[in-house]
């Protein structure tokens, strides 16, 4: 009897405890980015907390920003941008184990394309190559490849719209820089390009969830959500579920490293 009373006062106080909530996330369009839902169900599943989720159909980074200001998206994950950080709520977790901070680089198809990469040793080497960048604008590569002395050409628009200006060979830039949660994927919708084979170009940041004004107050149940799920190896598990067969395919553990600072850094 004691037992049987123990264990109903157990899961009564875990009902207690839990919360269900619904939030509004960016529909994920482009490859990778279906992990970030996927790791939030598991974190809310891991805690014994309930979510639903309501995906709305976003344009591009700039919308979502527009959506997430007006209190018409909840949460969206970003690259931490300088204007990001100063506008909304970000939950201090990383959600990819940095993964989300290694960048490499598409190309037009063809060896002529390949071959100035392929000398490149360190930092140096790359920025004395006076390759030109396409970014979008607002895009956490934007301010990082500038603060590394890299050349850039910035695009309004999305993704999609940079694929195809490189794919034309009549963009104005050279290749785009992808996180490894994204280029695969990308490719495929872009034959035309490949991903550069010998270089990885890595800063210390990765991918955080960001919370709209009004959604702010839920950061807390989140981030300890989010700490149960990796304590419990959940995260791990998802990462390598999602993303290993891509690590492969990129022979990440063979590409050269070239490091990049970020302008929190300190000289």
């Amino acid at each position: 009897m004691h037992r049987i009373l123990t264990l109903l006062l157990f899961i009564l106080g875990f009902s207690l405890n839990s919360e269900s909530i619904t939030l509004r996330i960016p529909e994920p369009s482009e490859g990778g980015h279906e992990y970030f839902p996927r790791i939030l169900e598991e974190a809310f599943r891991t805690s014994g907390h309930i979510l639903t989720l309501k995906y709305i159909k976003i344009e591009n980074l700039s919308h979502t920003w527009e959506l997430l200001a007006k209190d018409e998206l909840d949460l969206a994950w970003f690259l931490p941008h300088t204007l990001i950080q100063n506008n909304f709520t970000l939950v201090n977790f990383n959600l990819t184990k940095g993964l989300g901070g290694h960048q490499v680089l598409l190309i037009p198809r063809g060896k002529k394309y390949q071959d100035p990469y392929s000398a490149v040793k360190n930092l140096s080497d790359f920025r004395n190559l006076g390759k030109i960048a396409g970014v979008l604008q607002n895009y956490r590569d934007s301010e990082i490849w500038k603060f590394n002395n890299l050349r850039t050409l910035e695009w309004p628009g999305s993704v999609k719209d940079l694929r195809e200006g490189l794919s034309y060979l009549d963009s104005g830039f050279d290749y785009i820089p992808r996180s490894l949660l994204e280029a695969s994927q990308e490719i495929l919708k872009s034959p035309q390009l490949t991903v550069e084979t010998d270089l990885v170009l890595i800063y210390p940041e990765d991918f955080r969830f960001a919370l709209s004004p009004n959604t702010s107050r839920w950061a807390p149940l989140i981030l300890d959500s989010l700490q149960k799920a990796d304590r419990t190896g959940v995260i791990n598990r998802l990462i390598n579920l999602e993303f290993r067969p891509q690590f492969e395919n990129l022979s990440l553990q063979n590409r050269r490293k070239i490091f990049l600072k970020i302008p929190s850094d300190q000289d």
